[in-house]
């Protein structure tokens, strides 16, 4: 129900702040008729501290990867640089939200699910088999596979105002 498209993507952005992840808060809203079913944000498995991402250090000379707190290296330590990466951890708003509504046994199939980011190839898989039939998005993600795969299998994607 588009009447009530602002209030619940507002929500999603609302729920995005509780996020403890530092490169994007991802919120998502999942609807039925305009009424609120389960809420999702980007955050670690239940029980994990909060650390949605976690330093690495990556040779530029052969591209291999080392635990910052390990320091074996295979080269002079000039030729590594460090970068955030996303935890293996971390859940994807979507993920979440799902993930919540299994387990406490919450319908997905024939709803609308808002969310702040565009979903990846990964989550777009699961809200195409959990039934969900309108994704509404208000960012847009650099990879737009995800987009793509949805609207190849007939769901409907909109892209917020």
């Amino acid at each position: 129900m588009k009447k009530y498209d602002k209030a619940l993507m507002d929500t999603a952005h609302v729920w995005s702040a509780q996020s403890y992840c530092k490169r994007k808060k991802v919120g998502a809203v999942l609807s039925k008729e305009g009424r609120i079913l389960a809420i999702g944000y980007n955050g670690t498995l239940s029980g994990t501290p909060n650390e949605c991402e976690e330093l690495i250090k990556k040779c530029n000379k052969c591209g291999s990867t080392i635990d910052i707190e390990n320091h074996d290296i295979c080269h002079k330590d000039s030729d590594y640089i460090t970068e955030n990466i996303t935890s293996n951890k971390t859940l994807h708003a979507e993920e979440n939200l799902i993930a919540f509504c299994s387990k406490h046994g919450i319908p997905t199939n024939n709803t609308t699910i808002f969310i702040t980011l565009s979903p990846c190839i990964r989550c777009a898989r699961l809200i195409a088999q959990a039934g969900i039939k309108r994704v509404v998005y208000d960012n847009e993600y650099k990879d737009t596979s995800g987009i793509e795969l949805l609207k190849e299998v007939g769901i409907t994607v909109e892209k917020y105002n």
